[in-house]
């Protein structure tokens, strides 16, 4: 059977970085939340006490914070990144094949033939340069936007969401 469409994306460690980005906004919105309303009780206890000491452990305490959930999200993509050219040798590539009922991920990291059913996806996710596929079972797929086959950007949107039934989509 001939596949809808295809499209092949590079698990690099730019992809993979940005891939997590995307799948962690709520996070990156609650941690924005949580420094910007510190920052505001920070100025509160200021003017109210003129403690500078406090001022500077707390602004400290949220760079920390910041600096934290940044380098962990770097540094997992580029354990996963790192791990891949250590097994394969190369930066794998994986080819999507999307067809009316399911969609098949193929490339060197999957030994064996999988196939997901639109209905397993839990999550999508866009971001500048890619589209991000979360299914059950913390299965992450990765589709580059530049290189769809007989799809436009907005094609593929709409069949996402068409088919993608129980998904969040947040395109």
């Amino acid at each position: 059977m001939e596949p809808l469409f295809t499209n092949t994306c590079a698990y690099s460690k730019k992809n993979l970085q940005e891939a997590m980005f995307a799948l962690n906004k709520r996070k990156r919105i609650l941690i924005s939340l949580f420094c910007l309303f510190s920052i505001a009780g920070c100025i509160y206890n200021y003017i109210i006490w003129y403690d500078y000491l406090f001022i500077i452990m707390a602004f400290g305490l949220l760079a920390l914070l910041l600096f934290k959930y940044v380098y962990q999200i770097m540094n997992k993509a580029k354990v996963i990144a790192d791990r891949c050219i250590l097994l394969y040798h190369e930066v794998p590539i994986q080819t999507v094949r999307f067809f009316d009922d399911r969609l098949e991920p193929v490339s060197i990291m999957s030994k064996e033939e999988l196939s997901f059913e639109y209905t397993q996806i839990i999550r999508v996710e866009k971001s500048k340069r890619l589209y991000v596929l979360f299914f059950n079972g913390k299965v992450m797929i990765i589709l580059d936007k530049s290189k769809f086959d007989n799809i436009t950007l907005e094609e593929f949107e709409r069949f996402i969401r068409e088919k993608a039934v129980n998904a969040k989509v947040l395109l």
